[in-house]
């Protein structure tokens, strides 16, 4: 699937895929929020900020990430995200940590190259 999907983004549209997922979620009535996840390449990146959206990168050290062998994958580290989470916490606390996200935006504070910490010790920002 991996194969099928690089192959349909470098020959026949490089956001098929997000384009297709934008569209759905903006003829979703209602739908004030959207959270979108496995941006792999800078071109869907480029589609979430084209309709205001963010891209925020979740980490988690020690985790392993996914098979850098792979197209898909590589292209994932020329993506600059807009904030980063740095995640040692518990899914409760990474769920706060969204929130906190949510609402810096619901106030029109930037979350632009802000660091959140969702980990044992607190959640925060800086």
């Amino acid at each position: 699937m991996q194969w099928l999907g690089g192959y349909l983004i470098n020959v026949v549209d490089p956001t098929i895929w997000f384009g297709e997922l934008i569209h759905r979620i903006q003829a979703e009535p209602g739908l004030d929020i959207a959270t979108v996840s496995g941006l792999r390449y800078p071109a869907e990146a480029a589609c979430i900020r084209q309709v205001s959206g963010y891209v925020v990168q979740i980490r988690r050290a020690g985790f392993n990430e996914a098979d850098k062998q792979d197209l898909t994958e590589r292209k994932r580290d020329h993506i600059q995200p807009d904030a980063v989470v740095l995640n040692d916490g518990t899914l409760v606390q990474l769920r706060a940590t969204a929130e906190l996200i949510i609402k810096d935006l619901e106030a029109r504070r930037s979350i632009m190259g802000k660091i959140y910490r969702a980990s044992t010790a607190s959640t925060t920002s800086s």
